[in-house]
């Protein structure tokens, strides 16, 4: 029996070669690295060609590797045509398709690195009706038409955000399809044969993904710039965000969103007559699904994610009422900031704002405890945040991560920062001028660069506040950040 069990074995792996090899002869645009890859990656398992297939599933993959052709550019900006490619998918699963895609710019940050995030969405030609939608269900993600490749420019893991949602997921693990944040893979990325780059295969936003029906008034979703400043003291600013469901939103949603962002203002008026905090809580859990928002709270804290606060979260409701609040765009986290530096995880607390300003002001007691209770369950642990970190670069390895070197050697991980010797980087952030190359510096002068404060130490005219920006990243760098962060965000939440 085993005999022929094995002689079974070894057929279907053989009709999976000469798969691959019919596959490889047909697209001969590929380089020798790529095409021996490609028969290195389906030598033991048997091969899945999903190419004539509309609705794909299939398991997650350890890595990815995907090859972009017919065509000699990647998208680099918003605002132009999308880009008409092909991608070809392999993964260590045996599956593997080649379908017509549209490229697109991702993102806004990145837009400005030299590797910038990919919009891939994928399509079928249909000679009798065009394009049709293609459906890609991966592992138990919501299936979907389209997906980010993330640069992740900043980090050297190339993947920090995506194990961030990892982190995340552990506090609240999903019950079904819907896990309320992105998720991801490694991704390796190469464009007609030759190697682009390691990225992170992506959720983009997506209402499923968020337990949302498109239809429904009360299924309420805001995406953008939720601040003191833009929403959340009653005056909107509705250029700053996104209603992005329902599709059509209707005078409900509206006067919907307006009670929300006019809901810190009536806290404050209740506070201010004295109210009793037992009455401001019962007001605080009809409005907000406050488990959630402590959860988000803690992750926050933990993390040091600024953007988190105001810019980088989603605003969530699913009765028009009561509202939750979920991470997205986790770049920031573990230290990494716009401008190309690193911060210490000893550096303070973000302060809340909108409703978990208030959620933090009456609810110390339960957040102290949550935290708490994270750390006890080992998900707050230096040991298992860093584990999250292997996992990813262990699916990388080693010869991808030189071939991302050798390619991106600009990147800011890769390289030490060198200040120009006229000015020196302060701490702290406020609002001054930029700086301006036609104006003299005197000793003392300070101007605005790349997100940062610089003094001048010298005069100075027409010298740029830096030579080159930088900060060698690297996983013990990594591990000094979170166990220095544990320490002081556990003298914080417990003092």
């Amino acid at each position: 029996m085993s005999l022929v069990k094995d002689k079974y074995l070894v057929i279907v792996l053989l009709g999976g070669i000469i798969t691959i090899v019919v596959f490889l002869y047909l697209h001969p645009c590929q380089s020798k690295e790529y095409r021996n890859l490609v028969l290195e990656i389906h030598e033991h398992k048997p091969v899945n060609n999903w190419s004539d297939t509309l609705n794909i599933s299939i398991e997650e993959p350890q890595c990815a590797y995907i090859n972009i052709y017919e065509t000699r550019r990647l998208p680099k900006r918003k605002g132009t045509k999308d880009i008409r490619a092909r991608l070809e998918y392999h993964d260590n699963n045996g599956n593997t398709f080649d379908k017509p895609v549209w490229l697109y710019a991702q993102g806004q940050s990145t837009l400005a690195q030299d590797k910038r995030n990919i919009g891939v969405r994928f399509c079928d030609k249909n000679e009798d009706s065009g394009d049709l939608e293609l459906e890609l269900s991966i592992g138990n993600w919501v299936p979907q038409k389209e997906f980010h490749l993330k640069a992740n420019w900043y980090d050297c893991f190339r993947g920090s955000q995506t194990f961030s949602y990892k982190l995340y997921e552990q506090m609240n693990p999903s019950e079904g399809q819907e896990l309320y944040h992105p998720d991801g893979f490694p991704c390796i990325v190469y464009l007609n044969g030759e190697f682009y780059g390691i990225y992170a295969w992506q959720l983009k936003k997506n209402r499923k993904n968020m337990g949302l029906t498109k239809n429904n008034p009360c299924h309420i979703w805001l995406d953008g710039t939720l601040s003191n400043s833009t929403f959340f003291n009653g005056e909107i600013k509705w250029e700053s965000f996104e209603i992005r469901n329902p599709k059509h939103p209707t005078s409900s949603v509206i006067d919907s969103i307006k009670s929300f962002s006019r809901f810190c203002s009536l806290l404050t008026e209740i506070e201010s007559n004295g109210t009793d905090s037992v009455i401001i809580k019962k007001a605080l859990d009809c409005r907000l699904d406050i488990k959630r928002v402590i959860d988000y709270i803690c992750f926050i804290q933990l993390t040091n994610n600024a953007d988190g606060y105001a810019k980088n979260w989603q605003w969530v409701t699913t009765d028009g009422h009561r509202w939750s609040v979920y991470p997205y765009d986790l770049d920031g986290c573990f230290g990494y900031e716009l401008g190309h530096f690193v911060n210490d995880g000893k550096s303070t607390w973000i302060k809340p704002t909108g409703p978990l300003f208030w959620v933090w002001n009456y609810y110390r007691e339960e957040i102290r405890d949550r935290w708490n209770d994270l750390r006890l369950l080992g998900i707050f642990d230096i040991d298992n945040i860093m584990n999250l970190a292997v996992d990813w670069t262990s699916r990388i390895g080693e010869d991808n991560y030189t071939k991302e070197k050798m390619k991106w050697p600009q990147a800011p991980c890769y390289n030490d920062f060198v200040p120009d010797p006229h000015w020196e980087l302060v701490s702290g952030y406020k609002e001054i001028p930029y700086y301006d190359p036609k104006k003299i510096y005197e000793i003392g002068d300070s101007c605005f660069w790349d997100f940062r404060i610089w003094k001048a130490v010298q005069r100075s005219k027409g010298n740029l506040p830096y030579i080159k920006y930088g900060y060698k990243d690297s996983m013990d760098r990594l591990k000094q950040w979170v166990d220095d962060r544990l320490m002081v965000e556990d003298e914080f939440m417990n003092q």
